[in-house]
């Protein structure tokens, strides 16, 4: 996700900003037909970090409407806030203390060492399991 496309958008001619909304929208394009191949509509792949992509995939769509005025994505970009948000086959949000089901104990040094709670941390979120170490 890069915010450059959008900080710039404001300052360049017509021209230019159709060229910075098209690297936008063709991210987004790809993403929304790979969403078409699971029934969640999740638009990245589940390798590490996955959560962090769908973070990403979701500020892309919202910085992609505001530029352009362009509403197509809203939808997808719901879709993906929904699954880090609880609508996944685990019922949990992806998000520390978020949630009435939420993850317990995230691999993170300081709550190792703190054994405090972490509000508000995105775990990485599911990987294929060809991706695992198993």
């Amino acid at each position: 996700m890069n915010a450059g496309h959008f900080r710039l958008y404001g300052l360049v001619d017509r021209d230019f900003k159709k060229i910075l909304a098209g690297f936008y929208r063709a991210g987004i394009e790809r993403c929304v037909r790979a969403g078409e191949r699971n029934p969640y509509r999740v638009g990245v792949p589940f390798i590490w970090c996955s959560n962090n992509l769908l973070t990403a995939l979701v500020t892309q769509c919202l910085l992609y409407e505001q530029m352009t005025g362009d509403s197509r994505y809203h939808q997808f970009a719901l879709k993906q806030s929904d699954w880090l948000l609880g609508r996944n086959p685990w019922g949990y949000t992806m998000f520390t203390e978020i949630g009435s089901v939420c993850p317990r104990d995230p691999h993170l040094m300081t709550r190792q060492i703190t054994k405090r709670p972490v509000s508000g941390g995105l775990v990485d979120g599911p990987v294929y399991e060809r991706s695992s170490n198993r």
